[in-house]
């Protein structure tokens, strides 16, 4: 359950595009973040318990990518 929806969570978080204006960028993870908004509403409430050593790795990931998005937005806003 935890499992399936961290991989759900990384098929919709792709890695930040290298080039594009601060709009395009923000239009972009705009619809990242609705996805993932709506795949963790579809999941509900899970389970409190601690992650599995392979759900780790998916959530490890997974922030890699949002921080890559937030070093990507913020260096776009930078050099306008």
């Amino acid at each position: 359950m935890i499992l399936s929806l961290l991989v759900e969570l990384l098929d919709a978080t792709p890695l930040p595009p290298v080039a594009g204006d601060v709009d395009a960028l923000l239009a972009l993870f705009a619809k990242v973040s609705a996805s993932r908004e709506t795949i963790l509403t579809r999941h509900g409430a899970l389970p409190n318990r601690a992650l599995t050593t392979g759900e780790l790795m998916f959530a490890a990931e997974l922030e890699s990518r949002q921080a890559q998005w937030m070093t990507r937005l913020t260096n776009a806003k930078r050099a306008r």
